[in-house]
């Protein structure tokens, strides 16, 4: 009857019909804008409408049904709804091999789980509390599933035609047809994207699920309102998510991320509680730490004569007005550092250990174990631009490929350009730095004396809005250039296009994030601003530097500020805007629309951004940084992560079952590339932190001077010991304070600065610089070494793939071939009954599909699982 139905309407023209009309399952929706009264005749319009019309009548061709709806209430706008009927889906499922569950006779004898221990059982009861207590949500029996083929679909279970595909599986094959139809005979005229792009149309997407319907005992009735009862809900911060539920409304992609951002989080707990501790620690031993006793004790001024922090307009000071300072830095800097950045870099390879593990048996239990890139079809764009084929060496079908030279060579450019770009931001960090240095050295001379006064503050915030703005503006030329370059290298797959785009983007996002905390770690220091005698200035001025307690607090305030500021920025930015916007749209459609459709509710919905998962991911993982990477310099930053992640996992749950349009809901093995990036930003962290401590804290050099230089092996003379002497008469003019009085009665001929250096010209570093500078690289060297083999003893120690679910993968292939073998050979049977010489070509068909089932193997995060018969 559908088919009947389906060649009716592909004679006749589109034509406009009343909502209640519509009887069909709506798979996707296109919204165009009709010209207002007097503007039908514009060229632009006319080629709009044409485009149109043309795309459409290519959709029918391709077996979709097309409706047209008007809306009385919203003026002009016209929604396109499309229905994809069996056949078309059928074929389209068999080309994206999509997995489904075979017929019940097939599936086999399941393995029983053994019986729990009682200590088990108590501890699952102790946390259901975590557990979302709503049945439709627990986890029921998987079923063996294999790929969809349309001349064996007597094996799979087949009920509904209707309902056989899920809706989400529905709108991905309706959505792979849309890109790939064309709408002009040029080669490049296909796609929906394009036409979104020209202005055709001006929105599309799959439908939400309605959040109105309710049934009379007020009971849910669909799986969005689930979702939004016990999980897109702030009251639920504190259970686990229904991941099954929302990998079935969004599709493994999506689901993967909170998947991932979930095991994050409960890791996160472990990191912020010893974090928390070794703060503690600091806060404790704050008042007896021998170093901050002698800063803070006022019989020490004249001892801590310090020389001017800059030239003419800083004069001599006393070290004692460091003593708030100083206990602040040792809040953060202390022995419990060390052990906290050791905690840290191996708490980082569990959690990717962890992490893999679950990855692994969610692909299995979401039936995306097996997918992978040479079962991935290729890009409608890849398949348009490739003018060459070659046989798959999976499936040995002929299937469209662009030469290695030509692609080596995009790559090559692209690689270039993002380069280029890399160094920009590095470049836009040194003009910062050159801007600082010139601006102050301008101001101090200024005459007017209040300007004088103001000069570093006015410098710092000037510079701070420009690299704000230089930071953003960059972004956004970036992003645009990074989409072209993809789409200009033409990856092959959805999977390898996401990957590619991610490595561009994340490679420039990186150096845009975390520049600032490299330079003030590594390079803000005297050995690259100078010292008395010998400062290196930039257009006559001195460059900025760091406090005599060191950038080790600085350090940690550049971090927090950056990490918690910008994330508490972002949480408020990402769910405040988007929740105003669907509450105004909302609003004035109530004034128009008493009973509005799903395909106008959904209209009104915030728009979603092509590049959302990876601002998603990034987000996450260049927090992931900061917890590793500078965790040294602020212990609090994995309990502050996890406070915001408790708040983001939420905003970003009501934000995709809310606030904005239904995704496509697209095929995911895992978080793709991210892994990858995660893995080797944990290793990046261990040197990072190894150098961090050695040469930004002041860890080292105090363990140096207790076992080396103390006559008592305490701490007791180290502030002393750790400043040099200079001889005042050695100052350029230049550098010399205009008022020697400003500050205290100076009338020593010396002033003392941090570094390890001769009192007397030339004032090269002495012996003690030496020693502890060995002491530091042998530290970094003990450091990396330690935690690397630790690391690696874990990776081994941890199996990727856990056993019961090896077992479980064997025993689902062996059923799936199982049923296919039998179904083919009761096929080959009737076709001997009946056409002997007909049979060839159904054992030829076995035979492919055998080759497929032997060919699989699952690569995921890194691991390679052969799957072989049983």
């Amino acid at each position: 009857m559908e088919e009947i139905l389906l060649q009716n309407r592909s004679k006749e023209s589109t034509r406009s019909v009343n909502a209640n009309e519509i009887s069909t399952k709506i798979d996707y929706v296109l919204v165009y804008s009709e010209p207002e009264s007097g503007k039908e005749n514009d060229e632009e319009e006319k080629e709009k409408a044409e485009i149109r019309e043309k795309y459409e009548e290519n959709l029918k061709k391709q077996g979709l049904m097309v409706e047209h709806v008007t809306s009385d209430e919203q003026e002009n706008v016209v929604f396109v709804l499309i229905h994809a009927p069996w056949d078309v889906l059928a074929k389209c499922a068999e080309e994206m091999m999509i997995r489904v569950p075979v017929s019940a006779e097939h599936q086999g004898t399941r393995f029983k789980s053994s019986s729990k221990k009682r200590w088990l059982k108590k501890a699952k009861n102790v946390l259901n509390i975590f557990q979302v207590q709503d049945d439709s949500d627990r986890k029921t029996e998987r079923p063996v599933t294999a790929f969809f083929s349309r001349a064996k679909s007597d094996c799979f279970l087949i009920e509904d035609r209707e309902t056989f595909f899920s809706d989400i599986d529905r709108s991905r094959m309706t959505h792979r047809l849309l890109l790939s139809t064309k709408y002009s005979s040029e080669m490049d005229d296909f796609g929906i994207s394009r036409l979104l792009y020209k202005g055709a149309y001006t929105v599309a997407y799959p439908l939400h699920e309605d959040l109105r319907k309710e049934n009379e005992d007020g009971a849910t009735e669909n799986e969005r309102q689930r979702l939004c009862r016990n999980w897109a809900s702030f009251s639920q911060w504190y259970k686990y998510q229904p991941l099954t539920a929302v990998k079935k409304y969004f599709g493994t992609r999506v689901a993967f991320y909170f998947a991932w951002l979930g095991t994050y989080n409960f890791m996160l707990v472990i990191a912020a509680l010893v974090g928390l501790w070794c703060f503690v620690a600091g806060l404790i031993t704050v008042r007896t730490f021998t170093p901050v006793k002698e800063i803070c004790d006022k019989n020490n001024s004249q001892l801590f004569y310090m020389c001017p922090l800059c030239d003419k307009d800083c004069s001599y000071w006393t070290l004692t007005k460091s003593c708030d300072y100083a206990k602040v830095t040792h809040l953060f800097d202390h022995e419990g550092t060390v052990f906290f950045a050791v905690f840290m870099s191996l708490w980082a390879t569990v959690f990717l250990e962890v992490w893999r593990r679950r990855q692994i048996s969610l692909a299995y239990e979401w039936d995306m174990l097996h997918f992978e890139e040479e079962f991935e079809p290729p890009r409608p764009a890849f398949v348009t631009k490739a003018q060459n084929k070659k046989p798959n060496p999976v499936t040995g079908k002929l299937e469209p490929y662009i030469p290695f030279s030509l692609r080596a060579g995009k790559f090559t450019c692209g690689f270039m350009i993002v380069s280029f770009m890399v160094l920009l931001v590095i470049a836009t960090l040194v003009g910062v730095v050159i801007y600082r240095a010139a601006m102050v050295a301008v101001l101090s001379a200024y005459p007017d004396e209040d300007v004088q006064q103001g000069a570093r503050i006015i410098t710092s915030l000037t510079a701070s809005v420009l690299n704000l703005l230089a930071i953003t503006v960059l972004g956004l030329v970036y992003e645009k250039i990074a989409v072209a370059l993809t789409e200009w290298e033409t990856p092959r797959t959805r999977t390898e296009y996401h990957n590619i785009l991610t490595l561009k983007l994340f490679s420039f996002q990186f150096v845009n994030m975390y520049s600032s905390l490299f330079y003030i770690a590594f390079f803000k220091n005297s050995h690259i601003i100078g010292y008395p005698g010998n400062y290196n200035r930039i257009a006559g001025g001195r460059m900025e530097g760091c406090d005599p307690s060191g950038c080790f607090i600085e350090l940690c305030i550049q971090l927090a500020v950056i990490m918690v500021g910008k994330q508490f920025i972002n949480s408020i930015s990402k769910f405040a805007v988007p929740s105003l916007l669907r509450w105004w749209n909302g609003r004035k459609s109530a004034e128009k629309i008493v009973h509005p459709t799903q395909w106008e509710t959904d209209y009104l919905l915030n728009s979603e951004h092509q590049l959302r998962m990876f601002y998603e991911y990034h987000d996450m993982v260049i927090q992931f940084g900061f917890v590793t990477m500078f965790v040294a310099a602020f212990p609090l930053a994995p309990l502050f992560a996890l406070i915001n992640n408790i708040l983001e996992l939420r905003i970003d749950a009501i934000n995709f079952a809310v606030n904005f349009r239904r995704p496509i809901a697209e095929r995911a093995q895992g978080i793709g590339i991210w892994f990858g990036i995660l893995r080797s930003m944990s290793w990046f962290a261990v040197l990072v932190n190894s150098f961090v401590i050695a040469f930004t804290s002041e860890f080292i050099p105090r363990e140096v001077y207790k076992y080396a230089y103390s006559p008592d092996g305490s701490l007791t003379g180290y502030v002393n010991n750790s400043l040099s002497y200079f001889n005042i008469k050695d100052f350029s003019k230049m550098a010399l304070p205009r008022d020697p009085f400003k500050n205290l009665p100076y009338n020593k001929s010396y002033c003392r600065y941090k570094e390890y250096f001769d009192p007397v010209e030339p004032y090269d570093f002495n012996r003690q610089y030496f020693f502890v500078l060995a002491v530091r690289l042998g530290f970094i060297i003990i450091f990396q070494y330690f935690v690397f083999f630790t690391v690696g003893f874990l990776d081994w120690l941890i199996p990727d793939v856990p056993r019961k679910l090896e077992v479980k993968i064997k025993r689902e292939n062996f059923v799936a071939r199982a049923c296919l073998t039998a179904s083919e050979a009761e096929a080959s049977r009737e076709l001997h009954a009946r056409e002997p010489h007909t049979a060839g070509s159904a054992n030829s068909l076995y035979m492919s599909c055998e080759n497929v089932n032997r060919s699989r193997n699952s690569n995921v995060g890194g691991s390679k699982l052969s799957i072989h018969r049983i």
